[in-house]
């Protein structure tokens, strides 16, 4: 057994080696010359294509000849002349064991298909990062790749993304399709930004999500932000301040120009005069010229906000305006004021809102429409000049009774003036005789009826309240006079003690003129010289003359416009009208060094205030008062009165108030209230919140729900958008009233 499997083993051996032996190759195979090798020739060097045989090219990258299809780094695949056979499918060229070679992608429809370093380009194919179809893969999100840095624009080259540093434009017709000519002067992709200005480039068109928000440059793309909603500033972040639309937007930006005006709304505006713009979403200062004093506004928007504006020329005629805000146009108090300064008339026929055209027997009657003559539907139509009837020659009045003009021969100024609509103007005309009562009357336009400029001599000439004695008095000596108490004898000179009882005002406004007292002091006007009981010497300011505040007496101040000229006035005292802009050669009212100047808009530094004992707390004032709220600190306010409708929550603030749910109102004339009803639903039909543009959104009025414009919300409810408005206060439409309001 052992035999047999040994001469197995020696003849395998044998058969092996003679195999082996059989395959050498031999020298005379090597040397015969009619045998033919495919092995290529060797390489040479060489800088083009030209210096290659048929089936080479030139080696960018090892600068010898090449076959067609070889490649030491993927860059030669893509040089000119280096033809080679690729798969049919969609994918990315790659040199791979020294050849070039299609790597066929798989389909994608985001960056999470694809593998690391690759991105999901614009033909849905998975391709690496750096190549492209076209330029618009260059910018698509997840493409990663380097670029040189310069001013330049992408583009795609032999299927890889760069920057073409020499390509500037100055226009977008310098710019491809589908690119535009950015900030730093090159063509980009539409869509594309380096800055936030280039996303509102004129011909970068691109899509945007459909949401309120604003514009963004996030990762070299324009993208919109949308906005969360908002009720307050404090709902949005730093650099964001909640616009009327109720969203959170950055600051500067703007849907409406009342935006620009909306209190946490910061931005820069460059220092000229203008008029404040929303142009492009954002707020700017239009500074291409200020408005002329009386440039005509005729078709301009101010807004639907209800805001007082003024009177100013629309086409030629002074027209009263609101709105949201002045946008640099000049507006003036009255419509008197408004012709005399722009030299306008109001139209000499036209009537009404209408226009309409009176009839020759027919005048424009004060309540707006055309009137037969002799008939009336106001006393004020019976003393229109255009209203032609029998009037007797004496000075007096004209009296509307039963529709039918009548003339009675008397004083004119006291005509009544009870149910004349002297417009919606805050402003004060003067004091007029109302029913059987003086009082101060506020409008747009006196009308053409006489006003007085105080109470007193309103009801003196009027024949309304007065003395026992017919208004005839003596002057006693020392303060004492004939006349009832709280009326002052002002005699007819300072040498003659007869004189006229006069009722003394209990407070006085700026309106009228510098009189000089007996007393050798001069007074604002004639109310502040009978509220002090001192006879007129003579109209204007008293000789006296000083240059600074320690030339008169402890209770007056040094009013000197012209330098070494000036007169002693009267300190005004605790509750007198002080600061403002009076009438040239008039002096502001100061108060006295113990008082401040309170209740001036922050934003109206210009209008008039009221002279308050200041206060730190409740304590600091007297009883019957607390320590209320003013513009720059707190001063002492008499119980139950106001200035913003915080003061009726102070607690030491007593006024008396029905045992209910409900919330409390600071009305018209500065007086605290209490409303039944519900506390986020406040009908402020009625109440002033100032003449300042910022939009403090939409209340309860009027029986509706409107956007409101004011200085500050002085503590009452407002709703971000009309439609959360109606959900709190009732719906449909504002049909529904709020619950202190329903039957």
């Amino acid at each position: 057994m052992n035999v047999y499997r040994h001469t197995w083993i020696a003849g395998w051996l044998l058969l092996s080696l003679l195999l082996v032996w059989g395959c050498e190759p031999s020298d005379d195979n090597n040397t015969n010359p009619d045998v033919q090798t495919d092995a290529p020739p060797p390489p040479s060097n060489c800088t083009s294509n030209d210096e290659c045989a048929d089936n080479q090219f030139c080696s960018a990258t090892s600068g010898v000849c090449e076959m067609d299809g070889v490649c030491k780094l993927v860059e030669d695949c893509a040089v000119a002349g280096n033809d080679y056979p690729v798969d049919d499918c969609e994918g990315t060229i790659d040199c791979i064991q020294g050849q070039c070679t299609m790597v066929c992608a798989t389909g994608c429809s985001s960056n999470d298909d694809c593998a690391a370093n690759e991105y999901c380009n614009g033909s849905g194919v998975c391709a690496a990062d750096g190549s492209c179809g076209d330029v618009a893969d260059c910018s698509a999100d997840g493409n990663e790749y380097d670029v040189v840095s310069c001013e330049g624009t992408l583009v795609c080259t032999n299927n890889q993304c760069g920057v073409d540093c020499t390509v500037g434009c100055s226009s977008n017709d310098d710019c491809a399709a589908n690119e535009y000519c950015n900030g730093a002067g090159s063509c980009a992709p539409d869509g594309s930004c380096g800055a936030l200005d280039d996303c509102s480039m004129d011909g970068n068109n691109y899509d945007v999500n459909d949401c309120v928000g604003n514009i963004e440059c996030a990762e070299g793309q324009c993208t919109m932000i949308c906005s969360t909603g908002c009720s307050s500033n404090d709902d949005c972040a730093a650099n964001e301040y909640c616009d009327g639309s109720g969203a959170c937007a950055a600051d500067g930006s703007c849907m409406e120009i009342a935006d620009c005006s909306t209190d946490g709304n910061e931005y820069d505006l460059p220092a000229c005069e203008g008029s404040l713009i929303c142009a492009d979403g954002l707020c700017a200062m239009d500074c291409t010229g200020t408005p002329e004093p009386c440039a005509d506004v005729g078709g301009m928007d101010f807004g639907a906000c209800e805001m007082v504006l003024g009177w100013a020329p629309a086409n030629g005629v002074c027209t009263f305006f609101s709105g949201c805000g002045e946008q640099g146009y000049t507006f003036h108090e009255t419509q008197e004021a408004c012709e005399k300064a722009c030299g306008t008339t109001p139209p000499l026929q036209g009537c009404g809102p209408n226009n309409e055209i009176c009839n020759e027997n027919e005048y424009c009657g004060y309540t707006g429409s055309c009137q037969l003559m002799e008939k009336c539907m106001v006393d004020a139509d019976c003393a229109h000049p255009g209203n032609l009837y029998n009037k007797p020659k004496c000075f007096g009045i004209g009296l509307c009774t039963n529709g039918m003009c009548d003339w009675d021969c008397g004083v004119a100024a006291c005509q009544n003036v009870g149910g004349v609509d002297f417009g919606p103007c805050d402003a004060e005309i003067g004091w007029m005789v109302v029913g059987e009562a003086c009082i101060m009357v506020s409008g747009c336009d006196p009308k053409g009826f006489e006003t007085f400029d105080t109470q007193a001599s309103c009801e003196q000439q009027c024949e309304l309240g007065g003395t026992t004695n017919d208004g005839k008095c003596f002057q006693l000596g020392d303060g004492a006079d004939t006349c009832d108490a709280g009326w002052f004898c002002d005699s007819l000179s300072c040498d003659i003690p007869e004189g006229q009882c006069v009722q003394v005002p209990d407070m006085c406004t700026a309106i009228g003129f510098l009189n000089c007292g007996c007393d050798g002091k001069t007074y604002s006007n004639e109310c502040y010289r009978i509220k002090a009981g001192v006879s007129k010497d003579h109209d204007g300011p008293c000789t006296t003359s000083c240059t600074q505040d320690t030339d008169c007496t402890p209770n007056q101040w040094c009013y000197n416009p012209n330098p070494n000229d000036g007169t002693c006035i009267e300190y005004k005292q605790e509750g007198d009208e002080c600061g403002g802009y009076p009438p040239p050669g008039t002096p502001i009212g100061k108060c006295d060094p113990g008082l401040v100047c309170a209740d001036i808009p922050a934003n109206l530094p210009d209008a008039k205030g009221v002279c308050r004992p200041p206060c730190a707390t409740d304590n600091d004032c007297p009883i019957n008062q607390y320590c209320g709220s003013s513009t720059n600190e707190s001063v002492c306010r008499d119980d139950g009165t106001c200035w913003l409708k915080s003061d009726c929550d102070i607690a030491a603030n007593a006024y008396a108030a029905p045992l209910c749910l409900g919330y409390s109102i600071c009305d018209n004339q500065n007086q605290c209230g209490w409303i039944c009803g519900n506390a986020d639903c406040q009908d402020v039909t009625g109440i002033v919140f100032g003449s300042c543009t910022q939009f403090l959104g939409y209340a309860w009025k009027d029986g509706e729900c409107k956007g409101i414009s004011g200085c500050n919300d002085q503590g009452y409810t407002f709703f971000a958008s009309k439609a959360a408005c109606l959900s709190e206060c009732g719906g449909g439409g504002g049909n529904m009233q709020p619950p202190d309001k329903q039957d």
